[in-house]
């Protein structure tokens, strides 16, 4: 991932564009196990830890996996890398997850027995 634009040379800048992307996409590692399964999930906390400077505008890889799910939560983590292979962030996030009975576009109950 990277930022489309090259940034200033703001360390906080590229810290706070770190920590907006780390939390758009750390949760769908739950769903990674029932990929056609619908399921609402909502973020109930995002930790991120800077270990090194970083910086958005280069590439970074999001090496994200999901050690715990059930009863509605899950739990996600994120390594985030740059292009040298040194690690500069770890994130960390809680969601609701949970199994939808009903599609939010239909009153008919969904295919699948959730």
């Amino acid at each position: 991932m990277r930022s489309t634009a090259a940034l200033p040379a703001d360390a906080l800048l590229h810290s706070c564009a770190l920590s907006y992307i780390s939390d758009a996409t750390l949760l769908s590692a739950a769903q990674v196990r029932h990929p056609h399964t619908p399921l609402q999930m909502a973020s109930l906390d995002h930790s991120l830890w800077f270990l090194r400077p970083v910086r958005v505008d280069q590439w970074l890889a999001y090496v994200q996996t999901s050690p715990a799910a059930g009863s509605g939560r899950s739990f996600c983590e994120g390594r985030i890398y740059d292009a040298a292979g040194q690690l500069v962030a770890i994130a960390t996030q809680e969601g609701l997850t949970r199994h939808l009975k009903h599609s939010r576009y239909t009153d008919k109950p969904l295919t699948n027995d959730c």
